[in-house]
């Protein structure tokens, strides 16, 4: 079976420290697939090496059977991979519209930019009431889903998230989950790194549970939910 993201062996430094070390996985088309893990485990980097931020040491990368690995990170996202980053890196001196229109930087078809940014608005209401705001003064949740609405401006086959509840009021965090949910349902497929274990694995298909830079588990959502070993270590005991 052909996947949608294929990882194979992936081994990933920074300096001499390894960060990854042989860690396979894979995302099929219309998933949801979650990545938890401790602080450290290695979750954002790889997050950081499907788009082209660190430059795996060995392995493979094929997203949609093209190889990444001899692709810019530019040319990754016009590939179709989205990456709303941790700690949201939006640009805060910019506007919440710039925001968004840099989001589309790879496009040219300024229709389909149109309707791309009226998608997001309709899922982000508060975003259209802040449209010419400073992105600096939105509040945590806002900028969360403006890190959210500028990856989907690109108009991804794959939406990757990084820690998207990090932060976050427990009523916003339903919010972006739910929002998650909705994405997906509208045909994008998502690969969730995320602390908030529970909620992660509610929502996904399948999940993956890195553990010192190595996948150590894998199975559907459901079942993981009800693992004792991942119960104990990132559910807080019985589920």
């Amino acid at each position: 079976m052909t996947h949608l993201l294929d990882l194979r062996d992936i081994d990933a430094h920074y300096g001499r420290i390894r960060a990854l070390s042989s860690v396979s996985l894979h995302v099929d088309e219309g998933e949801i697939v979650t990545l938890i893990g401790a602080n450290g485990a290695g979750k954002t980097t790889t997050l950081r090496a499907i788009s082209g931020l660190v430059r795996p040491s060995r392995g493979s990368i094929e997203f949609a059977g093209q190889n990444l690995l001899r692709l810019s990170p530019d040319h990754i996202v016009r590939a179709g991979i989205g990456h709303s980053p941790e700690g949201r890196r939006i640009f805060a001196r910019m506007t919440v519209r710039e925001n968004l229109d840099l989001g589309a930087f790879s496009r040219r078809e300024r229709t389909d930019i149109t309707r791309d940014l009226d998608y997001v608005l309709e899922t982000f209401p508060r975003l259209r009431e802040r449209m010419s705001q400073s992105a600096g003064t939105l509040s945590g949740g806002e900028q969360q889903m403006l890190a959210i609405g500028r990856a989907l401006m690109s108009r991804p086959r794959l939406l990757m998230l990084d820690e998207p509840s990090l932060g976050l009021a427990p009523l916003l965090v339903q919010t972006i989950f739910s929002v998650i949910k909705e994405i997906n349902a509208h045909g994008t497929t998502v690969l969730l790194v995320e602390q908030n274990a529970r909620q992660a694995l509610q929502i996904a298909n399948r999940g993956y549970v890195l553990e010192v830079g190595r996948i150590a588990h894998e199975d559907t959502g459901e079942n993981l939910m009800q693992s004792a070993a991942v119960q104990a270590a990132y559910l807080g005991g019985a589920a």
